[in-house]
């Protein structure tokens, strides 16, 4: 799977970019949220606990320009959040490819 992540210079960093990489595989199990906006790429992202109307942070997954509004995509330059969007897109094709059906 591809990354937005910066080539890593230390092992430190790599490890860090294999964590957040493996955390974004449980969002949806701990209790997170993603709802899609009224445009395509554009998703609301929910922490636990949140039943309001407003979402913690935005995700952009147009591409040349995904972002998310948390704090680790700044620092990090990608981030949980992103990625879990990726992980399901990358299921559901391949859900699709089996069941026959286009993408």
């Amino acid at each position: 799977m591809q990354t937005l992540f910066p080539q890593p210079k230390t092992a430190a960093e790599a490890l860090r970019q294999a964590n957040i990489l493996a955390r974004a595989s449980y969002l949806e199990e701990q209790g997170y949220r993603f709802v899609q906006r009224t445009r395509l790429n554009l998703y609301g992202v929910y922490k636990p606990g949140n039943a309001g109307p407003h979402s913690d942070y935005v995700v952009d997954r147009t591409p040349g320009h995904e972002i998310c509004t948390c704090k680790g995509f700044k620092n990090d330059g990608d981030c949980k959040h992103r990625l879990f969007l990726v992980i399901e897109e990358e299921m559901m094709k391949d859900l699709a490819f089996r069941c026959g059906v286009e993408w």
